[in-house]
């Protein structure tokens, strides 16, 4: 009888897993089903840019040809899961799946634009209305000062330089402290050249036509684009399983600390890291190996090594600021033409859809 191997969420890391997996597992002995609540895989870094320019077809990775050729080796179901049994899943449609192995794929749940529909078609009318709403608005408020909403005042700018765009931030500069100044100050000037109102120090609270700030004062604007944050999509998992951001409690093997049949890749691992797409080569390298190995009965193979950070960002085609970790030197920047170049004009859609063979 085939061992069972679930993945949960068919988004890059669950997708990218399914695909590296079914290379390293006898499809004679191992069966993989990826269970993904959207029709398609999702590249998000490239949402900001959707937003003025139509990418949603080239960042929605269809999922059908994931076993392509391959077919006795695993399947995807359009559906989500509810539950969480001692060797199964529950989904919504009641369907009950039996697992040898359990991997955690779900990513987070986002708010504000980032936060799409299930459906292929919703997906294409969600961000074809933020798109008009962009477009037709002459005052736009960006809340917040992190990686996504920096990225989309830029990608606004870039198309629609007369707009009049604003972003607010409690901090006292862009970003976390976590990176450097010298590349916050930089992401700020940037910005600042492309014509943003950069408001720092300042808190900003959703009110109707606009925002109110903390200094007193009031924003009219046409369109508020309030805090990007992510959640951890867990909350059908058991909480003894997760810390208390949501996130699945992991080792440095990606696998569970209370079910060794269970691990977690990318968003979702408990790890002391950023969480940043760009990591997930760095956990599959890890995981896959693992995976085969739990199933195969011997030790895991491969430990994570924590502490690689890096940030690049884009704002339109033509600027970008950024710093990576460099062992003994900390962290330096990015040159902004490295940065272009490594994400490229499609921001790396094409090679998603690749991945997934089309």
């Amino acid at each position: 009888m085939k061992k069972q191997v679930v993945i949960v969420g068919g988004g890059p890391s669950g997708a990218y897993l399914a695909l590296l997996l079914q290379r390293q597992v006898k499809s004679s002995d191992t069966f993989i089903t990826v269970i993904n609540k959207r029709e398609r895989s999702l590249w998000l870094p490239a949402t900001p840019r959707n937003l003025v320019e139509d990418m949603t077809e080239q960042l929605s990775g269809p999922l059908d040809r994931l076993f392509e050729g391959n077919s006795e080796c695993g399947r995807v179901i359009t559906d989500e899961v509810v539950s969480v049994g001692e060797k199964s899943v529950t989904l919504v449609s009641g369907t009950v799946l039996p697992f040898d192995v359990l991997v955690i794929a779900t990513g987070s749940k986002w708010s504000s634009f980032v936060d799409a529909p299930d459906s292929h078609a919703d997906v294409v009318k969600h961000f074809a209305e933020y798109r008009k709403k962009v477009a037709d608005a002459k005052t736009i408020v960006a809340v917040g000062g992190g990686s996504v909403n920096l990225e989309l005042v830029g990608e606004i700018l870039a198309k629609y330089p007369k707009k009049n765009v604003y972003l607010v931030h409690s901090g006292e500069h862009v970003l976390k402290d976590l990176y450097p100044l010298k590349t916050r100050i930089k992401t700020e000037k940037i910005l600042q050249k492309l014509g943003a109102k950069i408001l720092l120090n300042t808190r900003a609270e959703i009110v109707p036509g606009g925002v109110r700030l903390s200094t007193g004062e009031t924003l009219e604007a046409d369109l508020v684009v309030p805090t990007t944050s992510a959640k951890r999509n867990t909350d059908f998992l058991p909480p003894n399983w997760l810390a208390e951001d949501g996130s699945v409690l992991v080792n440095l093997k990606l696998q569970s600390t209370v079910r060794p049949d269970v691990f977690a890749v990318g968003d979702v691992a408990d790890l002391p890291e950023e969480r940043q797409l760009a990591k997930l080569e760095a956990h599959l390298n890890v995981l896959t190996p693992n995976v085969a190995a739990y199933l195969a009965g011997v030790p895991l193979p491969k430990t994570y090594v924590v502490g690689k950070e890096a940030l690049g960002m884009t704002f339109g085609p033509h600027n970008a600021s950024g710093a990576a970790k460099m062992p003994l030197f900390g962290f330096v920047g990015i040159p902004g033409p490295m940065i272009l170049s490594l994400k490229g004009k499609d921001l790396m859609t094409g090679k998603h859809r690749s991945r997934l063979h089309y």
